[in-house]
């Protein structure tokens, strides 16, 4: 997955900035409706990849969708 933001991010430095802050501090059991809620590198690709039902892209984004789902469920 963060291969796969490094590429939709590619011409951005910031947002690269942002991937490996996403790959070191990210823990799925608690984080992930923070992170998908603040501006964030993965907010934006996610939202294309349902806005467009692109299943290749919601399928290498698969884990961090069930862990928002999991965190939603908990709240």
């Amino acid at each position: 997955m963060v291969n796969q933001l490094r590429l939709y991010h590619a011409d951005s430095p910031v947002q690269l900035k942002k991937v490996d802050e996403f790959k070191e501090f990210y823990d799925c059991k608690v984080m992930a409706v923070y992170v998908y809620s603040k501006d964030s590198c993965i907010h934006q690709p996610i939202n294309v990849a349902l806005r467009t039902k692109d299943i290749a892209a919601l399928i290498k984004y698969r884990y961090f969708i069930s862990h928002l789902c999991s965190n939603l469920a908990e709240r």
